[in-house]
């Protein structure tokens, strides 16, 4: 049987996910440049706004998924799904880009889970960009 973790626990176990992905974004921009520059043109900041997580959907087509979301600098959410060509050169389609703002839930309290995502990623963008 393991033992759960308590709510501490578990928000610094989140926050720690959360701010690994936009470090490791933020030193190795370890993403197809053709992603990159869709995202700038998008309004992104890619040295100040925070990737807060992302994956890479191999769909065995003609193109790739690309998905996450992302936290600006005026605390505005994004989640996206843009598909590159296999050669990941070029966008083919953006699917999502989405401002989800007013559908995250901000809170530092919540019962039983503590602070919300939304409340931990605005953290890791403020420490980040100190």
């Amino acid at each position: 049987m393991t033992k759960q973790k308590n709510v501490a626990a578990q928000n610094a176990e989140t926050k720690s996910k959360i701010k690994d992905c936009a470090l490791e974004f933020r030193d190795n921009q370890s993403m197809p440049r053709a992603l990159l520059d869709c995202f700038e043109a998008l309004g992104i900041d890619l040295r100040r706004d925070v990737l807060t997580w992302h994956d890479r959907m191999p769909v065995g087509g003609p193109s790739v998924a690309y998905r996450g979301n992302w936290l600006t600098q005026k605390l505005r959410f994004f989640d996206y799904e843009i598909y590159l060509d296999a050669k990941d050169e070029y966008v083919t389609e953006i699917d999502i880009w989405e401002d989800i703002t007013e559908h995250v839930e901000v809170n530092e309290r919540n019962r039983g889970t503590g602070k919300s995502g939304a409340w931990l990623s605005i953290e890791v963008l403020n420490e980040l960009n100190e």
